[in-house]
């Protein structure tokens, strides 16, 4: 089983990248409660929908205590271990104390660790040299970005239903309210 461990953050692309690109089937995520709280029915849904992931399990850490992070994620790690799983650790999106957490375990356990340029749309795979790989191990797959998964990954549902069927915008203000959307997704096209 490819079991990939990652943290919990509040953008969901960055939960959901490496599952977009790899065949993953589980994911262990490592947060703080109230990420957690905000982000994990949205999350795991996506990732089954989408993603065929076929296991989501979510790890409350403490906010500011190294030793507790350390304990709480090596206890998780090492199950998974023991069970034969092949496993990775995602670093995309991070923050301080856990990118530090992930680095010493990584090193404990000889485990690689990778990371997402989600605008460069590329795999940074943090091991040279490691003789495990996410790009070598695991199947490559390519779950293409659209605006509406974007809105379903965010918890969203676009809704075609309040369509209007008069197109003319009058109002000087909306004119330019329009405008500056435009010029702005213009510049940022990608």
């Amino acid at each position: 089983m490819v079991v990939n461990f990652e943290f919990l953050g509040g953008e969901p692309i960055e939960n959901n990248i490496t599952c977009m690109n790899f065949k993953v089937d589980k994911v262990v995520f490592f947060g703080y409660n109230e990420v957690i709280a905000e982000q994990k029915e949205r999350t795991v849904k996506f990732l089954k929908k989408y993603c065929e992931v076929q296991s989501v399990v979510f790890n409350q850490l403490a906010r500011a205590d190294l030793q507790s992070v350390l304990n709480s994620m090596r206890a998780v790690v090492k199950r998974e271990i023991d069970k034969g799983n092949q496993i990775y650790f995602d670093v995309t999106g991070g923050e301080s104390l856990l990118l530090v957490a992930f680095g010493m375990l990584s090193k404990e356990f000889d485990t690689p660790m990778h990371m997402y340029d989600i605008a460069g749309d590329r795999l940074v795979e943090l091991n040279d040299g490691s003789k495990h790989s996410i790009s070598r191990e695991v199947p490559k797959r390519k779950i293409p970005m659209s605006l509406k998964l974007l809105v379903k990954m965010h918890g969203g549902k676009i809704n075609r239903n309040m369509h209007k069927n008069s197109k003319v915008v009058d109002d000087e203000d909306t004119v330019d309210d329009v405008e500056k959307i435009y010029y702005t997704a213009k510049a940022n096209w990608d």
